[in-house]
């Protein structure tokens, strides 16, 4: 497409005109260099194969850089591909002629599903070149085996491997003969013929008793009422039989229930019967007996010196519970092997704690309070109105019903230490338990309790409510 564009080409006449130290230019245009451009549509060419992209085109009145004036290519992005290219067998318009591999000799190709390079007759593809997954011939008889095909060799297997319509053809046969007992010797019974070995055959025919996997040709006699070793003659030399035992473990100790009389060692068998387990070759007389729940030597006693007691230890004070021991060859959770723990319930009370003024056996050694003076302990005195205050002696309140009874524990000057505080409120409670103030679940429960210092001495009060004992 052409366009007429009026250009001007201005002629610039100077005149120079001097005033003083000055200069004038003066710019004049001339109508006679008024001229007429034609534009043009130009198309780019990416590839530079010389025809343009129908796509991407300028306006123009001269040609740019790395256009053409043609829009004949049918794709801008390969050099190779344009109008006057050959078309070759690639399943692409090369040409752009509009058609793929037109003008091109083309042949059969055939599916080839194994990928040996034989097809099948069906399906099949017209083409100018084999699509992948076919192949150029379609006489492969078996097209799931890639070891099936016509190139293949014959093999012993029962197969028609290369494809001729026969099987095994060309390789060298035998008889074999049937083996029911799988002792290795057959039977005339039933033969065939073929070119290996078949499973349950036997290359030999002189088994006197193929029902018998211990009846075959140099076998032991023995005295089971058969001819063992087929020499014609049935239990012979009985008088001189030894008796053989099972080993089916192969430890070399036998089973004392399964046996059999011979003149010779039967092969899985031996001269003894001590084994007591002869399903597993480590459990026999002469093994090392382990700490498995199992009898390993064949003694007739489990785990004999290997298991020790442990006793549980509730509190996981490190100390255990006489009363609760187990024998094991390790210590199961939460058993120790100690077990002189006097009170399991408390991890404060074990063997080597320290011994508090507490009323309690804290060490375990027999004795209470061992080395506490009566300075150390708090006695109590009660002022009754259901509200008692213990200071030095141990009169008991009469309080009853819904009642509710406030004991405190310590006056100024008391306690010499936090030792002796503490030691006081373990005297008060045991106190309140033996006049059935408190006693767990069975007379009453702490509603709430204080402590706090008072001038250098320490002062504890608890509130119970008086409850009914449980029948």
């Amino acid at each position: 497409m052409k366009n007429k564009t009026l250009y001007l080409n201005v002629t610039i006449f100077i005149i120079s005109v001097l005033v003083g130290a000055g200069t004038i230019l003066a710019v004049k245009a001339d109508p006679a260099a008024m001229r007429e451009c034609v534009s043009s549509s130009y198309y780019l060419d990416a590839d530079s194969d010389d025809y343009g992209d129908p796509a991407n085109s300028v306006e123009a009145c001269s040609m740019p850089d790395g256009y053409v004036e043609n829009s004949e290519d049918c794709d801008d992005a390969d050099a190779s591909i344009n109008p006057d290219a050959d078309e070759i067998c690639d399943g692409i318009d090369n040409n752009c002629s509009g058609a793929i591999d037109e003008d091109l000799a083309t042949s059969t190709f055939y599916f080839d599903a194994d990928g040996d390079g034989y097809g099948t007759t069906s399906p099949i593809i017209l083409a100018c070149a084999a699509p992948l997954n076919y192949a150029s011939t379609s006489n492969d008889c078996n097209d799931s085996n890639a070891d099936i095909n016509p190139g293949a060799s014959e093999i012993c297997d029962g197969l028609d491997n290369n494809c001729d319509g026969t099987v095994n053809e060309g390789l060298a046969t035998s008889t074999y003969y049937i083996d029911a007992d799988g002792d290795g010797y057959g039977s005339d019974a039933t033969t065939t013929v073929w070119c290996a070995l078949p499973d349950g055959f036997s290359e030999n025919d002189n088994d006197c008793n193929d029902n018998s996997a211990v009846c075959y040709p140099r076998a032991a006699e023995i005295c089971d009422g058969l001819d063992n070793d087929c020499d014609g003659t049935v239990d012979e030399d009985c008088n001189s039989m030894k008796i053989w035992y099972r080993d089916a473990d192969a430890d070399s100790y036998g089973n004392a229930n399964s046996s059999v009389e011979a003149k010779t060692q039967p092969s899985g068998y031996v001269d003894n019967s001590s084994d007591c387990d002869d399903t597993d070759a480590d459990i026999n007389p002469g093994a090392a007996e382990i700490c498995d729940f199992i009898d390993n030597d064949c003694d007739g006693t489990i785990d004999e010196g290997l298991r020790k007691r442990y006793y549980f230890d509730f509190d996981n004070d490190g100390y255990g519970d006489s009363s609760a021991a187990t024998s094991s060859c390790s210590a199961p959770t939460d058993y120790v092997s100690d077990n002189t723990d006097c009170n399991d319930d408390n991890a404060t009370i074990h063997p080597g704690a320290d011994e508090i003024c507490d009323d309690i056996d804290n060490d375990c050694d027999g004795t209470v309070d061992e080395g506490c003076s009566d300075d150390d302990k708090c006695d109590c005195e009660c002022t009754c109105k259901c509200e008692c205050t213990c200071k030095n002696c141990n009169t008991p309140c009469n309080c009853s019903g819904d009642d509710k009874e406030e004991y405190s524990c310590g006056s100024p000057g008391n306690y010499k230490n936090h030792g002796q505080y503490v030691s006081c409120i373990a005297h008060l409670t045991n106190m309140m338990k033996k006049m059935g103030n408190i006693s767990g679940q069975e007379k009453g429960q702490i509603m709430s309790w204080t402590a706090k210092q008072k001038n250098n001495s320490f002062e504890f009060k608890a509130k119970f409510n008086k409850g009914k004992k449980n029948k």
